[in-house]
């Protein structure tokens, strides 16, 4: 009997196929928490939520991740001193996949499921130490899956949950106390924008609303933000009298005329007089400045400190004004309903003004 053709050969069902792979991810997972009452290895369960992701985007049919290219110096630098990069836009669902005709069924459906109820059930287990790359591929799946709506209870999770620590000389194991205001349990940026982003797409207001409360919103983002990017500027200051008392005695060196120790205290006085003006200067420009808003923005009276600490929370409110809003600058404030009536008590609770009158067009 002839051999039938190769493309005549029937081939494995891709749902088999990726029902397979989640009853291997199912018993990897399960083993990994063997025994129970000892944390597993970080980069073994940082394996686990990595296959999770690349069997999402397997399941959706989106294509790998590709690293980002890197910034031109200029940006990092503006990016640096200015509060944002760039005028809030609003959210553009991107182009959907095209998904395979043997996938679009209800076993795809109930494979997303168990998948995200995999991942959620992996995330909240006592013995799993958070970190920022389990958070990344956690967020990254959900959102794969278009099921964002644990996203916010996952950040509350990754700063209060308490961590399994091994007992020393045979004594069992007990658990640390989180600390849900330190530096390191701030949610990333880019995680807490994907988040966003997911919740744009289930076009869900409360869910971008508690994604942005439970991130921006956080006394954790506040203190990385200024471990950040006001500790270099803040210990430069610090250390200006110093230098000051140096170039003021190098100064003195250069001239005849007048007593040194008396020229050498005008001269300090002079470069701390100038370097606390340019500062304070500086200071104000920075959190003064108010072409990046759009549509949120801050209420007289706000400490310019404040909103420093708050303007990527600011500007996540202007995305979520600019994606729920009508588009047409000028029939901006005609909006309706109960989303937008819940979104402009929501920004007035949060010390803002949705559309402030002067800032509209043909108001000024």
């Amino acid at each position: 009997m002839a051999q039938r053709p190769r493309h005549f050969q029937s081939a494995r069902d891709p749902a088999d196929e990726l029902d397979g792979v989640l009853d291997a991810l199912v018993r990897r997972s399960q083993a990994m928490l063997q025994p129970a009452s000892l944390p597993p290895p970080t980069p073994l369960a940082e394996d686990v939520f990595a296959a999770c992701e690349a069997l999402a985007r397997k399941a959706v049919g989106a294509p790998a991740t590709a690293p980002a290219a890197p910034k031109p110096h200029w940006t990092r630098v503006v990016s640096f001193l200015l509060p944002v990069d760039k005028f809030p836009v609003p959210y553009d669902p991107p182009a959907e996949a095209a998904a395979d005709p043997i996938m679009s069924t209800p076993a795809r459906q109930k494979l997303m499921e168990a998948l995200a109820g995999l991942t959620h059930e992996l995330f909240a287990h006592p013995a799993i130490f958070l970190t920022p790359r389990i958070l990344q591929l956690y967020v990254s799946t959900r959102a794969l899956l278009n099921r964002p709506e644990t996203i916010p209870t996952a950040f509350h999770l990754y700063a209060h949950k308490a961590m399994l620590v091994p007992g020393k000389g045979g004594a069992p194991p007990r658990y640390r106390d989180a600390k849900p205001h330190a530096a390191s349990v701030a949610v990333p940026k880019p995680v807490a924008d994907m988040a966003l982003n997911a919740a744009f797409r289930r076009k869900d207001l409360t869910l971008a609303l508690e994604t942005i409360d439970e991130s921006y919103g956080r006394l954790a983002w506040r203190q990385a933000k200024f471990l950040r990017k006001g500790v270099l500027p803040l210990a430069a200051f610090c250390l200006s009298p110093l230098a000051g008392w140096q170039i003021a005695g190098w100064v003195v060196k250069q001239q005849t005329t007048m007593d040194p120790e008396y020229f050498r205290m005008t001269s300090f006085g002079g470069i701390m007089s100038y370097i606390i003006f340019t500062s304070m200067l500086g200071f104000i420009v920075l959190t003064t400045v108010s072409d990046q808003m759009d549509r949120v923005s801050w209420v007289a009276g706000v400490p310019l400190r404040e909103r420093w600490y708050r303007e990527e929370e600011r500007a996540a409110l202007d995305r979520v004004a600019c994606t729920w809003g009508i588009r047409d600058r000028l029939k901006r404030g005609e909006e309706e309903g109960e989303d937008w009536a819940v979104l402009k008590e929501w920004v007035g609770f949060k010390k803002m003004v949705l559309d402030k009158v002067e800032r509209m067009d043909g108001m000024k």
